[in-house]
């Protein structure tokens, strides 16, 4: 392996496999998690070599007092360099105390950095620190003033993959023995954008004495710059950008029934390569407001909101060809739309993914984030189609699952425990809970108390839930911990409901007001 367009595809195509082992070290030590970062560095950043990696205890890097001082790792790098990582348990670096603990081992880890330099006869050229729990990663490094400076962080278990082999890439072997290493252009070209950034008035003003008649605005000018890096940068072959596709690379399926690649959305490559927003935006089928529209899920007349940070809202309308009109601009997609918006209330950033920062409203009832709307046809979609009806086979997930989502999944476990006929199938934003092929409950996360959850009833409500606003056949549950006996009699119910509704040709997605047989919301057959 000699360059990133090797590594890529060898690191995406394990990384489900990847991905899986981690989540198997829950509750395990330092020691074996230090031993699969280790495992990581040999079979896909190049470190083979047996005298390269050095685990702790075998190296000290030096004294504090009469305490030695031992990295978890210790790797040499090419041409006189050091890679010193910090271990930490599964999971303590994201939880409650997340930051704090992370901040304690970066401490500890720039003190076994400072002991080392300051002993060793032959100051080494790169010195570059990690602290990882597996899925959170933090590297920084030392540079030529002696200060230290973080350079990237990125989550294992959730970043897009193409994004995670990016950041993986800049501490492999061959990637810091080059002439000029993935590391040094990664930094250069955020600094570029930086300066850039800082000169759009001096641009301005020389693009304006250039143009035959007329004058652009600054505003203009820094839009332009920042398509520019995001979006058209001419790629590198050590760096490849966050949002190139490579044809051959195999997208990994749980379900076994055959990957599905997703077209590549530019060839450019963002200076501080943020997840990019068209594959965050686009899942394998590439589905669209004007899928959903058509399938009776948005109406013209629902208004989209998006929150800003200190409160504020800017609303957008839907077209009937399904794009969107922000301020009396006009977008195709998502979420350039979003990018709008938030610039609108006064603030500006590089990407965002507009699924998930828009709420849609109808008759001033919020019926949740677009990205629901969107699982919701997903889910219809994977329905219908000719599957295998073996519950052991899960519906196709187009994209990971996030944070949020994955603290769900921990919470529900003494749920699904007591439902084993049911199967749950994550998704980017909320979890969909399986009877065989028929979806009977979603689970959506909060930031505060236990995930919500929206169960199929039919048309029998109970008093004691409360129904779904826009559809007839389901209701929620906003604390299914209190009740839990009636909360699995309910589920257990749910798929015997949601036979004998789909047997009597009714549409599960119905709404209020609709009649049960009603199709005017089922999806294009």
């Amino acid at each position: 392996m000699q360059s990133f367009t090797e590594f890529e595809p060898k690191f995406i195509t394990a990384l489900q496999q990847e991905r899986s082992d981690l989540q198997g070290l829950q509750g395990a030590s330092e020691a074996q998690v230090s031993a699969w970062i280790e495992h990581l560095f040999r079979e896909y950043l190049g470190y083979t070599h047996w005298k390269e990696i050095t685990r702790e205890g075998s190296a000290p890097v030096g004294s504090k007092g009469s305490k030695q001082m031992f990295p978890d790792l210790r790797i040499d790098i090419v041409n006189n360099g050091l890679i010193f990582v910090e271990c930490k348990r599964l999971g303590r670096l994201d939880g409650p105390r997340g930051q704090d603990e992370l901040n304690e081992a970066v401490n500890q880890l720039k003190s076994y950095i400072r002991a080392h330099v300051d002993q060793a006869s032959l100051k080494p050229k790169t010195v570059l620190g990690v602290v990882s729990d597996g899925n959170v990663w933090l590297l920084f490094g030392l540079n030529r003033a002696n200060e230290f400076h973080t350079i990237a962080e990125w989550k294992f278990l959730t970043d897009d993959p193409r994004l995670l082999a990016q950041r993986m890439w800049l501490l492999a072997k061959p990637a810091l023995a080059q002439p000029t290493s993935a590391l040094l252009e990664f930094l250069a070209r955020r600094t570029l954008a930086e300066v850039m950034k800082d000169s759009t008035k001096l641009l301005t003003r020389r693009v304006n004495e250039k143009l035959p008649d007329g004058t652009v605005s600054e505003e203009l000018i820094g839009r332009w710059l920042r398509d520019a890096f995001s979006e058209t940068t001419a790629p590198s072959n050590r760096l490849a950008p966050a949002d190139a596709t490579p044809q051959e690379i195999p997208v990994a399926d749980p379900a076994g029934r055959g990957a599905v690649q997703e077209p590549g959305a530019g060839q450019g490559e963002a200076p501080e390569v943020p997840a990019p927003v068209r594959r965050e935006e686009a899942p394998s089928r590439r589905i669209g407001l004007a899928d959903l529209l058509g399938a009776g899920l948005l109406l013209p007349q629902d208004i989209l909101v998006l929150e800003g940070p200190g409160g504020q809202r800017q609303t957008a309308t839907l077209t009937p060809d399904g794009k969107i009109n922000v301020g009396g601009d006009t977008f195709d997609s998502v979420s350039p739309a979003a990018l709008r918006a938030l610039e609108l209330i006064g603030k500006t950033v590089r990407s965002i993914n507009g699924w998930t920062q828009f709420h849609v409203l109808r008759d001033g009832k919020d019926l949740g984030l677009l990205i629901e709307v969107r699982e919701q046809y997903e889910d219809k979609g994977q329905e219908t189609a000719l599957i295998p009806t073996s519950q052991d086979v899960l519906p196709p997930v187009s994209m990971g699952p996030d944070a949020g989502v994955l603290a769900a999944m921990e919470q529900v476990k003494p749920l699904l425990a007591l439902l084993p006929e049911l199967t749950a199938n994550p998704s980017k934003a909320s979890i969909s809970l399986y009877a065989g092929k028929m979806v009977v409950c979603y689970v959506h996360p909060r930031k505060r108390g236990s995930p919500r959850l929206r169960v199929f009833v039919g048309e029998n409500c109970p008093d004691w839930v409360t129904p779904d606003p826009t559809y007839s056949a389901w209701c929620y549950i906003d604390d299914w911990t209190v009740g839990t006996e009636r909360v699995v009699s309910l589920l257990k119910e749910a798929p015997r409901r949601r036979a004998e509704d789909l047997a009597a040709g009714g549409d599960a997605y119905r709404r209020r007001g609709e009649p049960p047989g009603s199709t005017t919301s089922l999806l294009s057959q």
